[in-house]
């Protein structure tokens, strides 16, 4: 890989509204830039960008894609619900619930969201929507009873709304696709049918012994009496469910006479919110959203056997450890979902489904676990992909992937961002999480010098231990590499997560010596140049003061504090022009001379794909010419923010480089309605050194040449070993076989 490539790393009656705005509780909506990460994001590393205000803690959760509120059409200020649809053609939409109505977005492409459409409906904290058919049904505290939303055409980016049925407000809506009903909560529970004709909903009658807030309506499967019925798990009570708030079970399969047969109540109940049954129907799950404020109790979960539907049995209840309110929660594949407010989502293996416990989880509410309205609201795991989404009242709308059984790696020491040419050695742990079982033979190191990938397979030298060595690398070369384990399942996990996709890379050199670094702390004679007509957005070097408007970075990238940035105020952004950002003269002479930088770019809101890009070059002769680094945009590169490493050998630009080596980042806003922001950090030029790695030949290492090595490469080479590979091309063969003879004549200097 020693070629002029970039190597670029992640550097109704009354509905009962109980949550407050998000400026109730002082915090205001996330602003930032649609965002995805190729493949997904390290679990615990968060997003790598602007777009949270610290990392969100995760585990066993890698994070896709993004979309903060302000990507979204219709000026909304919080999240709430979502669901999600899958179309004929299989490709995935998340159905978005904002304050003033549901967005469409695609995420077949997970790292790619596209938002499809927006339809837009009442004004309110509250937005639910369910999926019948090719046909989503919403509803809202706002009023407009059933609003219709057609989604055959989805594929092809329409989406349209023939319009409402009904009036008033509902809290939310329930949809059972096996008998095509709908369910509006908040009050009565009003039921309708879609089946004879999906765009006008039908009302066929109504349970309105009690306030139902919330619930989940299913053909029974269990042997008993009820078998084939209709029943609805409601949650509610009286007095718009402050009174008598519990679990009630309904059988609604005569829509105009739905008749009680059961309920259960549960200790230290306060407000029965939400629930969910196994998938075998055996248990039910309640959320009761007050209980942990109330009663001052880590999150509390309630099972209910349920078997007996007409006489349900409270057996207890399970946590997560923090404080913080479960709100909505859905079962899928032996597994819990809940949306968890400000502890984000919590997943929960159902092995033991009266105990169940937490196997993952993805924080998107970093500051604080406490029971309070904010967070994550809920989320939605059927989509065939595997993939989930979460809706937050404050970030938008989130995409992940579970991985709750997985294999993970601890290294026993550091990884070394430079390789010694004489190899590297790695001693590392497989540790098995929760049900799965580490295939041994599997484990591998795959390294690529540039000639093609090679496997060298790892030794286990205690149970779950392993140790690999890379064996001689070139100098002066950039090594990519990945460790790969697998599952007596089949499943493959990797070390970078992934794999080949995004390899971790290294330089390999004897020593390395730093001829310029700047982290921007002191001035070392950076100079700025703008375009006439540059309205804002002049390169500063600075503590960023932005972080929350638009894709501007709420950091530096190393931590030191300072950077520089295009205009470091919040609010405006680069306009009607260019500034350009040049260093002073560097020495990248004595040897192979290794740029590295950090670069930061956001642009947003209608950017223009042929002008308002982020240029990088470079020049040799102190900028009386300049050659192009990279482009950075919406037609080369990362549009959506967040810090990333970039590092180029200079001499594969140029043969000799000087003491003159001068590099410049030209932001740029020429078209109209775009928000540009740039920043830069941590730039520094290493000379790459390359030291006698030794005597090549001399294979038991033992300092002395002599048959012994001869007949010890002889074993390496009928074995296929890497390390039999002198040549380096990924390929042993007779030009190994002589090459090696070449080295033994030469003998040891």
């Amino acid at each position: 890989m020693r070629a002029a490539a970039l190597c670029v790393s992640a550097c109704s009656t009354v509905a009962l509204a109980i949550a407050p705005t998000a400026t109730q509780t002082g915090l205001v909506a996330l602003q930032g830039a649609i965002w995805g990460h190729p493949g997904g994001y390290p679990t615990g590393e968060g997003f790598p960008g602007s777009f949270v205000p610290d990392d969100w803690p995760a585990e066993g959760v890698l994070i896709l894609g993004h979309l903060p509120l302000n990507a979204f059409p219709g000026n909304n200020s919080i999240g709430n619900d979502c669901w999600g649809y899958v179309s004929p053609s299989g490709r995935e939409y998340a159905l978005m619930g904002l304050e003033n109505g549901i967005a469409v977005v695609e995420i077949t492409d997970p790292i790619n969201p596209t938002i499809v459409s927006f339809v837009q409906g009442p004004n309110s904290l509250w937005h639910d929507v369910k999926v019948i058919g090719d046909w989503a049904y919403a509803v809202s505290e706002g009023g407009g009873g059933i609003q219709v939303i057609d989604l055959r055409q989805v594929d092809q980016g329409i989406v349209t709304s023939p319009g409402s049925v009904g009036n008033g407000s509902s809290h939310n809506i329930i949809a059972n696709p096996d008998t095509g009903r709908l369910y509006r909560t908040g009050g009565s529970l009003r039921i309708y049918e879609v089946n004879s004709n999906p765009a006008s909903p039908r009302f066929i009658g109504s349970w309105s012994d009690y306030y139902t807030h919330d619930g989940q309506v299913v053909t029974w499967q269990r042997p008993g009496p009820f078998q084939g019925h209709e029943l609805a798990f409601c949650l509610g009570g009286l007095d718009s469910g402050w009174t008598d708030t519990r679990l009630r079970i309904v059988d609604v399969t005569d829509p105009s006479n739905p008749v009680l047969i059961g309920s259960v109540q549960y200790p230290q109940r306060a407000y029965a919110h939400q629930g969910w049954l196994s998938e075998d129907q055996r248990y039910f799950y309640i959320n009761d959203e007050l209980d942990e404020d109330s009663f001052g109790f880590t999150t509390r979960t309630r099972v209910v056997d349920v078997d007996d539907p007409s006489n349900p049995v409270y057996l207890g209840h399970f946590t997560s450890g923090v404080p913080a309110i479960d709100h909505n929660c859905y079962t899928h594949n032996g597994f819990l979902f809940e949306a968890n407010y400000r502890s984000g989502l919590r997943i929960f293996d159902l092995t033991d489904p009266v105990n169940p416990t937490q196997v993952a989880y993805l924080d998107t509410f970093p500051a604080d676990d406490q029971p309070a309205f904010d967070g994550a609201w809920s989320t939605y795991p059927y989509f065939p992909s595997g993939n989930v989404i979460i809706s937050d009242i404050q970030q938008g709308l989130v995409i992940a992937r579970p991985i709750p059984n997985r294999l993970e790696y601890t290294f026993i020491s550091q990884i070394p961002e430079f390789f010694d040419p004489a190899g590297e050695t790695f001693t590392f742990i497989i540790d098995e999480v929760n049900n799965i079982t580490l295939d041994p033979a599997s484990v591998t190191l795959t390294i690529d010098q540039g000639a093609g990938p090679v496997e060298i397979p790892a030794t286990e030298i205690a149970p779950n231990t392993f140790q690999v060595d890379t064996g001689i690398l070139s100098c002066d070369s950039e090594v990519a590499y990945w460790f790969s384990a697998s599952s007596t399942e089949g499943d493959t996990f990797y070390y970078p997560i992934l794999g080949d996709r995004q390899p971790a890379t290294a330089i390999v050199s004897s020593a390395q010596t730093l001829s310029f670094d700047d982290d921007f702390e002191t001035d070392q004679g950076w100079t700025v140049t703008n375009s006439q007509g540059l309205a804002t957005g002049a390169w500063e070097r600075a503590v960023p003061a932005g972080g929350g408007d638009r894709g501007d970075p709420p950091t530096d990238f190393d931590g030191s504090g300072r950077c520089y940035v295009t205009d470091n105020r919040d609010g405006e952004d680069v306009d009607g022009g260019s500034t350009t950002l040049t260093s002073p003269p560097m020495d990248a002479t004595g040897g192979t001379a290794l740029l590295t930088y950090a670069r930061w770019y956001s642009n947003t809101f209608g950017a223009d794909p042929a002008n308002d890009t982020f240029v990088i070059e470079i020049s040799n002769n102190n900028g009386q010419t300049w050659t192009e680094l990279e482009t950075v945009g919406p037609t080369g590169g990362e549009v959506s923010g967040g810090w990333f490493t970039t590092s180029v050998f200079v001499n594969d630009f140029f043969n000799t480089p000087s003491d003159q080596v001068r590099v410049r980042f030209i932001a740029s806003d020429l078209g109209d309605g775009s928000v540009v922001e740039a920043a830069v950090d941590a730039v520094s030029i290493s000379i790459i050194e390359c030291e006698d790695a030794g005597c090549p030949a001399d294979i038991d290492g033992n300092g002395t040449l002599d048959a012994d090595d001869f007949f010890a490469f002889l074993d390496l080479f009928a074995a296929g070993d890497p390390r039999a590979d002198i040549t380096g091309n990924g390929i042993i063969d007779a030009n190994d076989f002589f090459a090696y003879l070449d080295l033994f004549v030469a003998g040891c200097p």
